[in-house]
């Protein structure tokens, strides 16, 4: 099946300046009261243990304590993705990371593609290249699926 394979976008491997090692602590969600709320959308740091989540918006995901495996997964289901996304990062550990870019409804941009604003936001293939330093290669997978071959009403008793 037709899946992207997040990796580093860099042959260094360096990351992308919006993507930071978690410094703090996950702590435990019944001891921690309430998520925070953003109306920003940029979560706050904060010392001790803290909510370790990801927030999606529109063109945005803020995420502490996040693990790049947890990333791929938020990413499968945007419109401009619209496959599954496997992490083949390499990169262990959790992170934080704030991702913001124009929301499309198609895949990676053709190369040289005129952009509308020059103050517009990038697609999401270029914001991940950009801001993270990661990016998302077209690959095929084998992977189990599901087969119905018929339905039926069942029989009453």
């Amino acid at each position: 099946m037709p899946v992207y394979a997040l990796v580093a976008a860099r042959a260094d491997r360096k990351v992308g300046t919006r993507l930071r090692p978690f410094e703090g602590e996950c702590g435990e969600p019944s001891t921690l009261g309430p998520p925070p709320e953003s109306p920003t959308g940029v979560l706050p740091t904060s010392k001790g243990p803290q909510w370790c989540l990801a927030m999606t918006g529109r063109g945005r995901i803020s995420a502490r304590g996040t693990l790049l495996s947890d990333l791929a997964a938020i990413l499968a289901p945007f419109p401009a993705v619209g496959r599954r996304v496997i992490d083949r990062t390499g990169l262990d550990g959790r992170f934080d990371f704030d991702l913001e870019w124009t929301p499309v409804v198609s895949g990676p941009p053709a190369p040289g593609a005129p952009v509308d604003r020059p103050d517009a936001l990038p697609t999401l293939f270029t914001a991940l290249q950009e801001q993270l330093g990661l990016k998302l290669e077209a690959t095929r997978e084998s992977m189990p699926v599901l087969i119905i071959d018929s339905v039926s009403q069942p029989s009453p008793n």
